[in-house]
């Protein structure tokens, strides 16, 4: 580890927008490198993320590093080490695409003043140039970035990072009665009725002990029934929800089909009981 020591700490620079979406449109800046996670964001992070900048207010700092040069076009070649989700949503607003297409959260960028776009375009990145380091070291330094794994069970670990997500939050709202999120966190609101209903069986059987709850366990039961009703086979590892976790993290279009299906089966153990 004394090996990874670096010389001295990376400084920080300020680019605009504009600059760093011509070096992602024109392929100059890679922000898809082997290591990179994959997108995680669902709609409402990017539409936050987005007014975030519309106000002028600061975002955390991107990194990225060198990566070989095209001798073809004499370009010399970049990758995104940390900020790929921040830069994505950023191409994907000016252009309109993806979550940004026929939205009415924000305004679109096409719909903006020419005022307000070069507000945009000019606002001021910070960006932390790894140049050319060895990819050892910055593959260190993506993963100290984005750790999450400080003494957190694999259900804490799950939720440090899918938390927001649809699938999570759908699979939440079943066992805690305290976790109403609004319409502006979720499109996946269950009906208070049968949230009630569920919450009521969950709790008032005592399924769960006071430290399952504090550790989670509740919810990470309840995402391996929905992952198991969906995958139509039984398993209980943990790391096969992955599957589902991002498929769903943006939009869980089979919320509805898994809600009756769980309801159902709810009330067939209340009549044997």
């Amino acid at each position: 580890m004394v090996d990874m020591k670096l010389k001295e700490s990376i400084p920080s620079n300020s680019v605009k927008i504009i600059e760093l979406y011509n070096k992602i449109t024109s392929e100059i800046l890679n922000t898809r490198p082997g290591f990179q996670r994959k997108l995680v964001w669902k709609k409402q992070h990017k539409f936050h993320f987005i007014e975030t900048i519309l106000l002028n207010f600061p975002f955390p700092e991107v990194y990225i590093a060198s990566a070989e040069i095209d001798i073809e076009t004499l370009t010399a070649k970049e990758i995104v080490v940390d900020g790929q989700q921040r830069l994505t949503t950023i191409v994907d607003y000016i252009k309109g695409i993806n979550d940004f297409a026929n939205q009415k959260k924000i305004p679109p960028f096409e719909k903006l003043l020419n005022e307000e776009k070069k507000d945009f375009l000019n606002y001021l990145v910070t960006v932390k140039d790894l140049k050319d380091m060895n990819s050892d070291i910055i593959r260190e330094i993506f993963q100290r970035i984005n750790n999450t794994e400080y003494s957190l069970n694999a259900v804490e670990k799950i939720n440090a990072e899918y938390g927001d997500g649809e699938f999570v939050i759908f699979c939440k709202q079943i066992v805690d009665p305290t976790f109403n999120p609004l319409p502006e966190d979720t499109d996946v609101i269950i009906n208070s009725v049968i949230k009630e209903d569920l919450n009521v069986f969950f709790n008032s059987y005592n399924i769960f002990s006071d430290n399952d709850k504090s550790r989670m366990l509740d919810v990470q039961f309840i995402m391996l029934v929905v992952a198991t009703i969906l995958n139509q086979t039984y398993f209980s590892r943990t790391t096969a929800l992955n599957k589902y976790l991002e498929k769903y993290n943006s939009t869980f279009s089979d919320s509805d089909e898994i809600l009756s299906k769980l309801s159902k089966a709810v009330r067939i153990i209340k009549q044997l009981a």
